[in-house]
């Protein structure tokens, strides 16, 4: 019967670490959207940009190009969306990279009034095949 306790309240606890983080983590119903006007003095700064990869079927296709991505920036610098707005090529990859790197880039958030807030940024990633290494 102890053990039954014991084992019920450790799967009560790891319940409620599980219930606990689902709630600290942003929704995209907690970012607005991105027509939305953000008053904003000083916009994010990027301080860790991650370069995508180049897509194997791009470059086996001798395919360069542009993406346009759009990435909500929150107030801790985090990408918590991001999406590819436009695409130069469809279907070899572009858009998923980009969208990739930016997930994983960091930012000095935006200020308002001193204070940091959330704000869509919108960036133009270039593919060129001079700027890429095959791998040897």
């Amino acid at each position: 019967m102890k053990r039954c306790i014991v084992l019920l309240f450790v799967l009560c606890l790891f319940a409620a670490m599980a219930v606990a983080g689902d709630v600290s983590k942003k929704s995209d119903a907690d970012i607005p959207p991105s027509d939305q006007f953000i008053k904003v003095e000083v916009m994010p700064e990027c301080v860790k940009k991650v370069e995508p990869a180049y897509p194997a079927a791009a470059v086996k296709a001798g395919i360069e190009g542009d993406v346009y991505v759009q990435a909500y920036v929150d107030k801790t610098g985090k990408v918590l969306k991001a999406n590819a707005l436009k695409c130069s090529h469809k279907d070899v990859g572009f858009e998923e990279a980009a969208v990739k790197a930016a997930y994983g880039s960091e930012y000095k958030p935006a200020t308002q009034g001193g204070d940091p807030v959330g704000v869509w940024v919108s960036y133009k990633v270039s593919f060129k095949l001079d700027d890429h290494k095959s791998p040897e």
